[in-house]
């Protein structure tokens, strides 16, 4: 009888150990592909922020940026492991940008890009070879600063280099100028105004705008803005003021009066006849 019992426990210890291995070499691939795993017990944590998925000797824990109901694959942060192990939630890291070539600052915050970035500069092989090129940006990164040389596919770190392959490169350009794209400043050049020429700012991340027409103004119009049939209309936060300005093909805006609030006019010298606007209806900027 003894001997029966023996033979009945270790027949459901084999069962279960196949089964763990068969069910953990499937929800292995459902994490590293960025599937929800199949085979696991799902619990959601009381502020809906963690979830965990149980299976049998493993568990993957997932942590969502909104809700645990959107989609798998927007998680800000998943790991798979034993069922002993912790798994804090990651902390986002937002990289400031410094563009030579534009004159501008801008962050990187998408985490795909971000991690594209951070991976590779803490993986780059830094040597002393010194490359000649010019230093189109700069990345702050864990306190370090990493300037990028496209020219040469180098990333330079203090006084040592690193060369990465061209497509790399490519990539990281790439992100780098899409970043620094959804934050732009657009410049009426042909205005009267001559201390400061006008523009329009769009930080195309969050539907912001800021538009500036002259220092003789205290004013300066900012809100949010949003874009129908082929043009831009930015409403200020005080709900006061509408600028409509239409899309061109290419690159650049131009400023529809007739669609807008009016801007002041201005004296721009002691013996002016008449006053000026520092932005006519028809105005491009870019």
């Amino acid at each position: 009888m003894k001997k029966k019992g023996f033979i009945i426990t270790v027949c459901v210890l084999l069962i279960l150990i196949v089964a763990s291995l068969i069910t953990k070499y499937i929800d292995t691939a459902n994490v590293s592909t960025g599937h929800e795993p199949e085979c696991c017990i799902k619990i959601v944590s009381y502020d809906g922020g963690k979830v965990t998925y149980w299976g049998l000797g493993y568990k993957v824990v997932r942590y969502v940026g909104v809700s645990p109901d959107e989609p798998y694959e927007n998680s800000i942060g998943v790991k798979m492991g034993s069922w002993f192990m912790n798994y804090e939630k990651p902390t986002n890291v937002i990289l400031d940008v410094k563009s030579f070539g534009g004159n501008q600052t801008f962050k990187v915050s998408n985490k795909s890009d971000v991690d594209f970035i951070t991976n590779l500069l803490k993986n780059a092989n830094y040597i002393n070879e010194p490359c000649n090129g010019i230093i189109d940006y700069a990345i702050t990164y864990d306190n370090d600063t990493y300037n990028i040389l496209i020219s040469c596919s180098e990333i330079r770190k203090g006084n040592k280099q690193a060369k990465i392959s061209d497509k790399d490169m490519e990539e990281l350009e790439r992100i780098l100028v899409n970043a620094a794209d959804k934050r732009r400043i657009y410049t009426y050049e042909e205005s009267v105004e001559e201390m400061s020429k006008p523009y329009l700012m769009l930080d195309k991340e969050n539907k912001e705008f800021q538009f500036f027409w002259s220092m003789l103004s205290s004013y300066i119009a900012q809100g949010t803005y949003k874009v129908e049939d082929n043009e831009i209309i930015c409403k200020t936060d005080d709900g006061n003021h509408v600028y409509t300005f239409e899309i061109l093909e290419g690159e650049g805006y131009k400023f529809i009066e007739s669609k807008s609030s009016k801007i002041p006019k201005y004296k721009y010298s002691s013996d002016a006849k008449e006053a000026l606007a520092p932005v006519v209806d028809g105005a491009v900027f870019d």
